[in-house]
């Protein structure tokens, strides 16, 4: 079955494809509405011979009956037994006269319920055809809707004749090795079943295509049979593997399971000597290609050896490709994503010193280690964006499964992980799919007693098979990511040109020449501290005036955004870091330095990378704010079928999706006529947006080379999983990662790769604890997302622009924000001392803004036992009883951190104008004096995380007030760099600002 051969082409009068995809979109109705009139023709008739056919009352059963009934042969007591040489039509000419008919009448039936349950798409193709296929990939992505319906017709026909085949007694042992067997094609009728467990008496396989739902799940025992160069074999079950791929040719029926009778073995795809990385998953990540594999055997020690290096042999299994065409059978979502298997481990100990050295803070640079570390860090980034680490299908309880209320009025469910999975394999941002319900994210993991995960739902998930008690259980499993920005590979550093912009950076990053704040590139050796602290500061000089801008802007910038945005616009150096703490304008700064790039050179691009998509729909908003209708084009670029999925009130109106749209609409109401009817095929993808891949790519092609956006907003896994977004991009003159504290290293590696000229601008907050992705081992994250803002600093190989300047709060707020975590005490705020404060000598005795009123109780005390304290706290703010001036309630807010909380406030605050709760509720909704209920409970369990301990802070312009416990606060523990709220009490006691909860009351 390997050896080349002649294959009978079924499709000798299909005409030829059109040369124009879209015109071949377009006449497709009328294509259509002919095929269930075509007859079927086996290639000895001719198209004159059909119209002598008797005509029959069925358009449908009269298409295999013309043909075949001119094949006269003998009828024969058992059907033929499978061989591997024949096409389809061979095998339909060996059946007996009346197994033709229930064969033919079958065939007619099926398709038609295919059709109507939309597994069967109607297309133009009229003729079943048998392509020359090589290897498993090529037959598992291109087999149609056509021949699972014919295997499914032939295996019914089998089975309606109710004959007992006995096992022949005279089928011979295969004894040589099963790689013998493989083969690399198959014809005739079969159905492609993938290798799901290897048990010790069976094995079972799962169709790879959702038309073969019928017979989805197959046994393989001791008596099926291999089909080899004619003949059937016996073979040992363990000579099969997870992940492999078979044809099967026919099955039989055993005490009510379908069971193989006989199946073809294809080929297997091993690579040798493949590098791998073990992470805390205790999976192996692949050098080169991000792919995650399992050990074949599970008890190898190299697998439980977290960040071990090795060399291994890897089975890679089939990979069905998304992109299919009409024709293409449909994939079988509740099949489980086979991984690639390691069948041998090998240390690799001179490439584990190098990850290693790295590790350390005094680590050597040499081009070794950046082209290892390079690539390896990017593997194991795609890796962790694939999200598929667990290669088993997991039975929960329908007991385990909680339906949420999301406030986006998206559908979320709480899922508690079974006890046979694996919590490192299970994390945010993995795919996963529910049986029978549908696909969904992994947004959060909660870790207690037992782990839990939040999945969003996406796609096409059924809430209402969702909602069916009378399921007692369901299915769950992994879904691998298909579209994840590419590996970097080997050799990238050489291949870049010596004394571009992305070579400098890239230098600098793996402990090369420093960039200094001139662009003088400076020597060092390593990153040891000693050494570091010899260096001159990369420290770049405030401007003290602003430059002049030819736009205006909604927001004035100060000296230190000034000085970023005139370095980035210009291109004065290769990069520039921003150094911004909380809340200090950071987008803003971003957004001017792109739109001043832009209009400075109008026929290039500028790119603005965020590190999710709700942050780039946030920021994409932001720039419409500041810039308002500059003199530049911008986009936020979102896949039209990501888009979709996200709700309209996420919408921006400058998001891809919106601006193609308005763009297709303009094409249709102008009837330009430049491009085969633009006008004409525009009407007719705005109906189908997002449905064909090959269309929204031919949009996608036009709308940038006629719209050419100059300022591109996006993720990099976006942008970069794109490649047709990114031949439009080739004359990138800026590249600024916004946030980029939360971009990994790695992104920012291979955008030096890709755009080896670009000025480039890191602006982030030193302070943020960056994101490094669970599944990683300590050295795969070092090397893969490292902390890049922190890094460009502390370690001073980047020019950078410090940002002192805190908005929206007053200066003595900044100042104690910069001394807890920015070790600055020179940090300003905007706002002045407000009257707020100076009329309430009594509460602010000395001015200072912040208060911690505690009431000692610690944890034992409940919500509602706090209530007297908190309604009096409330009181004295809005109702003061001593001739004081009250507060307006709506410059107050309150803070909450439990639902308790929530509920004590909505029934005592109701209609009293004062703001109540959950931190995100203050987000751009700061007030005057906000009290905070409970500072430290919020955290409990969890970091004392800066990112949020200083949003609690300053959402108060003028004061915040704390209600908690100071030594309950005191124990909660702190960041990575030890700082927590037990310095913040320190702090405000410092200060005069810790008072007794029943003195500062008058309470008895």
């Amino acid at each position: 079955m390997s050896q080349p051969r002649k294959v009978v082409n079924f499709n000798l009068m299909q005409s030829a494809p059109s040369d124009n995809y879209l015109d071949h979109i377009l006449d497709s109705d009328e294509e259509e509405s002919d095929e269930e009139n075509e007859p079927y023709l086996p290639p000895s008739q001719d198209i004159s011979s059909a119209s002598e056919t008797p005509a029959a009352p069925s358009a449908d059963s009269n298409c295999l009956t013309s043909a075949l009934e001119t094949v006269k042969i003998e009828q024969s007591e058992a059907l033929p037994e499978p061989v591997d040489e024949l096409t389809m039509e061979q095998e339909i000419t060996r059946l007996s006269d009346s197994d033709r008919r229930v064969y033919q009448d079958l065939y007619v039936e099926l398709r038609n319920e295919h059709r109507q349950s939309g597994k069967y798409s109607l297309f133009t193709i009229a003729f079943p055809t048998e392509q020359l296929r090589e290897g498993a990939t090529e037959h598992v992505n291109g087999y149609t809707s056509e021949q699972a319906v014919r295997f499914l017709a032939m295996t019914k026909m089998a089975e309606k004749r109710g004959i007992s085949e006995e096992v022949q007694k005279s089928i011979p042992n295969f004894t040589e090795g099963i790689e013998s067997a493989m083969v690399d094609r198959a014809v005739g009728h079969y159905g492609l079943y993938q290798i799901s467990d290897v048990g010790k008496n069976f094995v079972s396989a799962e169709a790879y295509h959702k038309n073969l739902e019928e017979i989805s799940t197959l046994r393989i025992d001791e008596i099926s049979t291999i089909l080899y160069n004619g003949a059937r074999y016996f073979f040992c079950l363990d000579s099969l593997m997870i992940g492999d791929t078979i044809a099967v040719k026919k099955i039989r029926n055993s005490e009510g399971t379908n069971v193989v009778h006989t199946f073809c073995l294809f080929r297997r795809t091993i690579v040798k000597n493949e590098t791998l990385n073990i992470g805390k998953a205790m999976r192996a990540v692949i050098f080169g290609n991000g792919e995650v594999a399992a050990a074949k055997d599970e008890s190898h020690p190299a697998i439980g050896v977290e960040s071990s290096v090795h060399n291994g042999d890897v089975f890679y299994p089939v990979k069905m490709r998304m992109n299919r065409g009409p024709e293409i059978a449909k994939p079988n979502w509740n099949l489980v994503t086979a991984m690639p298997l390691v069948l041998n481990f090998e240390k690799n100990r001179e490439l584990y010193n190098i990850e290693n050295s790295y590790s350390r803070s005094n680590f050597q640079y040499n081009e070794q280690l950046v082209n290892y570390c390079g690539v390896m860090g990017s593997s194991s980034l795609v890796a962790a964006r694939k999200g598929l680490f667990d290669g088993r299908k997991h039975a929960v309880s329908r007991w385990s499964f909680e339906m949420l209320t999301s406030r986006d009025a998206g559908l979320s469910v709480k899922m508690k992980l079974p006890a046979t999975g694996f919590p490192r394999q299970w994390f945010p941002g993995m795919s996963i799919y529910i049986q029978d319900v549908g696909r969904g994210e992994i947004t959060q993991k909660l870790v207690n007693k037992a782990v839990h995960v939040i999945v969003k739902a996406t796609g096409d998930f059924d809430s209402t098979k969702f909602a069916d008690t009378t399921v007692p259980s369901r299915l769950v499993h992994q879904i691998g990511k298909e579209q994840v920005p590419p590996c970097l590979q080997p050799g990238f550093f050489e291949q870049m040109a010596d004394g571009s912009n992305g070579k400098k950076i890239i230098t600098a990053l793996f402990g090369g020449l420093s960039i200094g704040e001139n662009g003088v590139c400076t020597k060092r050796e390593g990153y040891s501290k000693g050494k570091v602290s010899m260096l001159p500061s990369p420290v770049v000089q405030i401007l003290d005036s602003l430059p002049h801008t030819n736009h205006k802007y909604s927001v004035t910038p100060n000296n230190a955004q000034a000085t970023y945005i005139h370095r980035i616009s210009q291109q004065k150096l290769p990069i520039t870091v921003g150094a911004f703490p909380i809340i200090s304008g950071k987008s803003t700064t971003v957004a001017i330095a792109a739109h001043e790039a832009a209009t400075a050179r109008p026929e290039t691009q500028q790119i603005v990378f965020l590190p999710d998509e709700n942050l780039a729909r946030v920021f994409a908003t932001h720039f419409e704010n500041v810039v308002g209708k500059g003199a530049a084009k911008p986009v936020r670029f979102i896949s039209v079928k990501q888009w979709k999925m996200q709700p309209r009130s996420e919408d921006t109106s400058i998001d891809y999706p919106v601006l193609l749209t308005q763009f297709l609409q303009k094409l249709i109401s102008e009837n330009r006529t430049a491009r085969t009817d633009l006008s004409g095929t525009a009407k007719s993808y705005l109906k189908s947006m997002g449905s064909d891949n090959k269309l929204d790519e031919y949009w996608l092609n036009i709308f940038f080379d006629m719209v050419r956006p100059q300022i591109v907003i996006s993720t990099f896994e976006s942008l970069f999983s794109n490649p047709t977004v990114l031949q439009h991009l080739n004359n990138v003159s800026t590249v600024q990662f916004d946030d980029s504290d939360q971009i990994p290293q790695s992104d920012v590696v291979q955008t030096c790769v890709q755009y080896p000229l670009a000025t480039y601008g890191l602006m982030g907050d030193t302070a943020k604890d960056h994101i490094v992705h669970e599944c990683f081992g300590c050295h795969q994250g070092r090397i893969s997302t490292g902390q890049l803002v922190e890094k460009a600093t502390e370690w001073k190989i980047f020019p950078t622009v410090n940002g002192k300047v805190i908005y929206s709060v007053n200066t003595r707020i900044a100042e104690m924000i910069g001394k807890l975590y920015y070790q600055n005490d020179d940090f300003t705020g905007s706002e002045k001392i407000g009257d707020v404060i100076q009329m309430r000598g009594d509460i602010w005795t000395n001015e200072y803004p912040i208060k911690i009123v505690d009431h000692k109780f610690g944890a034992q005390k409940e919500d509602k036992d706090l209530v007297p304290m908190m309604m009096s706290l409330l009181q004295k703010l809005y109702q003061p009883q001593d001739d004081q001036t009250a507060i307006s309630p709506e410059k107050i807010g309150v803070m909450c951190s439990t639902q308790s909380q929530m509920i004590i406030l909505s029934e005592f605050l109701k209609n009293s104008g004062i703001h109540w709760g959950y931190l995100e509720s203050f987000t751009g909704n700061q007030k005057e004096i906000v009290v905070v209920w409970g500072a430290a409970q919020k955290l409990k369990g969890k970091a004392a995380t800066m990112e949020e301990t200083t949003s609690i802070i300053s959402s108060a312009k003028q004061s915040i007030i704390i209600f908690d416990s100071a030594k309950h606060m005191e124990y909660r523990s702190g960041d990575r760099k030890g700082r927590g709220w037990g310095d913040l009490v320190k702090i405000v006691q410092e200060n005069n600002g810790l008072t007794q909860a029943t003195k500062f009351l008058q309470l008895p």
